[in-house]
């Protein structure tokens, strides 16, 4: 399936840090062969660099589990739950059932709103990046260190801020080394959609990321599906002002 994948970077100013967060905007997979809206630039075609593997993916020892302290507004239970599933799951090397868990977890901690539309809602996630960052940041840290203790250091938040910098921050580059697309042409290999009259996103037909343990999914792969309400990418946000 081809698309016309359009990438845009765009400064957000947070007034608090004194610096600019990259936060990367794209649209979603249904709006993806219209044309781009005004003051968006087009894609570089980008050429793969030869001889790239995969890594094996080795739980690093000696590293201590986090725990999550639930916000408020959520109930203590559900938080906790969904913390454990996510726990268990990366022990296990389950992948689809960690990234489902993460993208559950964090529309908990975000808030009743975002929980119940199935998508993160920009006032309440607005809210926990500025006045309530302390407490949403933890909880962000200790999501991605354990993404990171049972995947030896290859996926996470953090691994995938690494990979956005190591390519210079250019989006295109970014999603082509972590195999969300493919090299040098507009075919998405990864995507997403919200689906409105269930209130719940899900992966398009095959276009799911790798979730299999052998091979095992490449570095920064995972975590995945996160879906905002404007249908836009932010991602980055949450991992500059977390501080990831």
């Amino acid at each position: 399936m081809k698309h016309n994948y359009q990438f845009v970077l765009m400064g957000l100013l947070v007034s608090n840090l004194g610096f600019f967060v990259q936060d990367i905007i794209l649209p979603p997979a249904r709006l993806a062969a219209e044309s781009p809206p005004t003051g968006t630039t087009t894609t570089p075609t980008v050429t793969p660099t030869p001889g790239m593997t995969t890594p094996t993916i080795t739980p690093t020892p000696g590293m201590t589990t986090p725990t999550v302290t639930p916000s408020v507004g959520t109930p203590a239970s559900e938080e906790t739950k969904l913390y454990k599933e996510l726990e268990d799951a990366l022990i296990r090397q389950d992948w689809r059932k960690a990234d489902a868990a993460t993208f559950q977890l964090l529309l908990a901690i975000v808030g009743p709103q975002s929980k119940q539309q199935g998508r993160f809602v920009l006032e309440e996630w607005r809210q926990k990046l500025s006045s309530d960052k302390d407490v949403f940041c933890k909880k962000v840290v200790d999501i991605d260190t354990l993404w990171s203790s049972k995947s030896g250091g290859q996926l996470g938040f953090k691994v995938q801020k690494d990979i956005f910098e190591e390519v210079g921050k250019n989006a295109s580059k970014f999603y082509e080394t972590i195999q969300w697309r493919l090299p040098g042409q507009d075919i998405v290999k990864v995507e997403w959609r919200y689906e409105q009259l269930e209130s719940k996103t899900k992966y398009i037909a095959g276009l799911e990321p790798i979730f299999t343990k052998s091979p095992t999914p490449p570095r920064g792969h995972l975590p995945a599906m996160l879906e905002w309400e404007d249908g836009r990418e932010h991602r980055f946000q949450m991992i500059y002002i977390c501080g990831l």
